[in-house]
């Protein structure tokens, strides 16, 4: 069906795109298929039962060529938590979750934003989340089959919206209300500030 206030996407590199559809409270994965000069994104599946999906982020599992270790995060906004999926075998398998409505550790109040870190150019079992009301960056650690709290950087940078990291692993914040974007390294340490 129809999308509906679709607003985070990922991919994973090669033939996929992971779509929030938040309105619709689901994921939706396509395959990119081309074909001369036309580009076509055809349904490959959905994770359904979910709650205002607002962000999803793809982790190749630091193995780029081997896709059994593939995972997909998933900021699940509705129910204040996030999600992981083993998306290796094609079938998505819930694997860990973290979260309830609060501001302690373990809680989230709006998680709008997650990235999957990053070592050397390849992805680590660090995620990054944007905790929008508490107004923090919270580290999670992916564990294999459980999502661990690590820490949280409490900041005052209004909404972050977006989270990116670099080739080093470091993390990036983009608060628009404010216009400033933060830099801190995979530790969560803050770096630098760009107004």
């Amino acid at each position: 069906g129809a999308l509906s206030r679709p607003h985070g996407l990922s991919a994973d590199g090669y033939s996929r795109v992971f779509v929030a559809d938040t309105g619709n409270n689901r994921i939706l994965a396509f395959r990119v298929e081309s074909e001369f000069d036309e580009m076509r994104l055809v349904p490959d599946y959905s994770i359904d039962g979910l709650s205002a999906p607002f962000d999803v982020a793809f982790s190749d599992g630091g193995t780029p060529m081997q896709p059994e270790d593939d995972r997909l995060y998933v900021a699940n906004s509705g129910r204040n938590e996030i999600l992981s999926y083993d998306i290796g075998s094609g079938d998505p398998q819930a694997k860990g979750r973290v979260g309830t409505l609060g501001s302690g550790d373990g809680a989230f109040a709006g998680p709008m934003s997650l990235v999957v870190g990053r070592k050397d150019g390849a992805h680590t079992t660090d995620v990054y989340v944007s905790d929008a009301h508490n107004r923090r960056v919270v580290h999670l650690v992916d564990e294999g089959g459980s999502l661990e709290w690590s820490r949280s950087l409490p900041h005052d940078l209004g909404l972050v919206t977006s989270l990116d990291t670099d080739h080093w692993g470091n993390v990036y914040a983009a608060a628009p209300q404010q216009g400033v974007i933060a830099k801190y390294t995979p530790q969560m340490l803050p770096i630098e500030q760009m107004d």
